[in-house]
């Protein structure tokens, strides 16, 4: 009799009993393994599965979180460059899970030469081709701030962060967008020649690396005129800014330098103008005051501000005359009391707003300048019945040198205005 048989038969009878009895399921491991993955889902974002586990699949959600299986050549997601094989001088390049079929925001494994912005290794272009993945196509919507995130750019799209972001040829142009119709601090991929800073008209600019290939600028500007960014994108009409380059104002004009005070902007800022009017030359046919000062080429006169020099700010403060400068204050015309010409000045007109001499009277008026007319009126505050002259006026012997009806000796104040 062999006691042990015995022992091992009644053993494996008792643990087929309890299993019965206890509800254990017969199953073998590989079989509960795999449906536990099947539940999970393979290289889920909620139950990761890394390298090296039953299941894993390249691509999956933190698939080389596993420091004893770091992820080889082509192989993410990583976090890290310390998720990569060591010893093969791999690092996780951000953002270029396209170029192995992996999402956008994918990170992936790949030799260092990969993405550092330049054609060499086994690349056919900057960063993609060969063991650096597939050259991909840009998918998504054009324009969008993401749009050329691991993939190559054609000419006209964008938004590109650097030139490794455009096929082989383009650059990555510095805030061109509002030129293909993008916002205005968007970078679109260009042929090189677009940022070269000179007129290709063989390659069909029109103007200085804009036309053709490197998209127009709009005519007009939507932006708000006198903004630092209103000439960014567009052709600034003359007296407007703050435009950056010539290639910023229509046609015909020239973006002077600091010369917003001219025009009631910053002093810093520069605004599109004639071209005469920086050639440090008074051209009074074209409108000019002074040199480079007046008519289109605007003026400190006038601007709103009393500027150094100025004794009243032209155009602005009502009732006062200045010189063409704002610096000198010219005596416009004096009112005499009696009817001669040569007779005692009971005031002049100076500049001021409304000049009072009540019970005086007055009967001839003389002008110094033929750019003024004044409002002669029959109350001491320039209101009432009033006459307007612009010329030496003389009352007497006239239907205002009537007391009882007309103005004559009855006037007691007067205004000067620009005619």
């Amino acid at each position: 009799m062999r006691v042990p048989g015995i022992r091992s038969s009644f053993v494996l009878g008792m643990l087929a009993i309890a299993s019965c009895t206890l509800g254990v399921r017969d199953e073998s491991l590989s079989d509960e393994g795999d449906r536990e993955l099947s539940e999970d889902g393979v290289g889920s974002m909620q139950q990761p599965i890394t390298k090296g586990k039953v299941g894993a699949v390249n691509g999956a959600a933190d698939y080389c979180n596993d420091s004893a299986a770091p992820c080889g050549l082509g192989e993410g997601d990583c976090d890290s460059d310390a998720q990569c094989a060591p010893g093969m001088g791999l690092i996780c390049a951000p953002n270029n899970g396209p170029k192995f079929g992996f999402p956008t925001s994918w990170d992936v494994c790949v030799a260092s030469h990969c993405a550092n912005g330049v054609l060499d290794g086994d690349e056919t272009a900057a960063d993609c081709g060969g063991s650096c993945g597939t050259c991909s196509t840009c998918l998504g919507t054009p324009g969008s701030p993401s749009f050329c995130t691991a993939c190559l750019c054609g000419a006209g799209e964008g938004d590109c962060d650097s030139s490794a972001e455009c096929a082989s040829g383009l650059v990555c142009g510095l805030n061109n967008g509002a030129l293909f119709g993008l916002p205005k601090q968007y970078d679109v991929c260009v042929p090189s020649l677009c940022a070269n800073g000179v007129l290709d008209a063989g390659n069909g600019e029109t103007a200085i690396d804009e036309g053709g290939p490197c998209g127009t600028r709009s005519s007009t500007c939507a932006g708000t005129p006198g903004s630092v960014d209103s000439c960014v994108g567009c052709k600034c009409a003359s007296g407007v800014g703050d435009c950056d380059s010539d290639a910023e104002c229509a046609t015909g004009l020239s973006c002077a330098s600091n010369n917003g005070l001219k025009f009631g902007l910053p002093a810093s800022y520069d605004v599109c103008v004639p071209a005469h009017c920086t050639n440090r030359v008074q051209d009074a046919g074209n409108g000019e005051t002074g040199v480079d000062l007046g008519g289109p080429c605007g003026s400190l006169c006038g601007n709103g501000a009393m500027d150094s020099g100025e004794v009243c700010d032209d155009g602005v403060n009502d009732g006062v005359f200045c010189s063409s400068d704002c610096s000198v204050v010219p005596e416009v015309g004096q009112i005499r009391w009696d009817c001669d010409a040569a007779a005692g000045v009971i005031t002049g007109l100076n500049g001021t707003g409304c000049v009072s001499f009540p019970n005086s009277g007055a009967s001839f008026i003389t002008f110094s300048s033929s750019a003024v007319e004044v409002t002669l009126y029959r109350n001491a505050d320039c209101t009432g019945s009033s006459t307007t002259v612009a010329t030496d006026t003389n009352f007497c012997n006239t239907s205002f040198d009537d007391l009882s009806g007309g103005l004559n000796d009855a006037v007691q104040s007067a205004k000067v205005r620009r005619r």
